[in-house]
């Protein structure tokens, strides 16, 4: 909970993605995947060196920034129809 009141603090400051993307490597926050990896054993993608553990990519802060969820909207009914 931290890390992404942290994302919002910086992005509502002004602070550019690269900016916020350089804060969580310099604090040494692990990655989304990285920490899913060290939770579950399993990762979605390619997982990457260790050297690069604490490197968020751009899509994944932005994708933080633009769930509802985090934005204090209430989401229900949340269903998906397969075809």
């Amino acid at each position: 909970a931290f890390v992404v009141r942290k994302i919002f603090e910086m992005y509502v400051h002004g602070d550019r993605m690269c900016e916020i993307r350089d804060w969580l490597r310099d604090n040494n926050i692990l990655s989304a995947s990285e920490l899913r990896y060290q939770r579950t054993g399993t990762t979605r993608c390619k997982r990457t060196l260790p050297e690069y553990k604490c490197d968020w990519p751009n899509k994944t802060i932005y994708n933080i920034l633009c769930r509802k969820e985090y934005l204090g909207h209430t989401v229900t009914g949340k269903t998906a129809i397969l075809l």
